[in-house]
């Protein structure tokens, strides 16, 4: 891949699964206290790299999720 940095890669991605217990903890608490919506909001990249959270999330829970690509 042009300009492909691995180690930055690699700091990122630490950086994500280092914050996986914490979201799972917040995220329960949420559901607890009668959540019952949760946005990705984004657009361009940053909508790009939320989109795996929302599929897994979708696929793994049995939270309503939905995902809006913006225009």
């Amino acid at each position: 891949m042009l300009n492909f940095d691995e180690d930055r890669f690699r700091s990122i991605q630490g950086g994500v699964v280092a914050l996986a217990a914490p979201l799972r903890e917040t995220v329960a608490g949420l559901l607890d206290d009668g959540a019952q919506n949760l946005f990705f909001l984004g657009a361009g990249g940053a909508g790009v790299l939320m989109l795996p959270a929302a599929q897994l999330l979708g696929r793994r829970s049995s939270f309503p999720v939905k995902l809006v690509h913006a225009a």
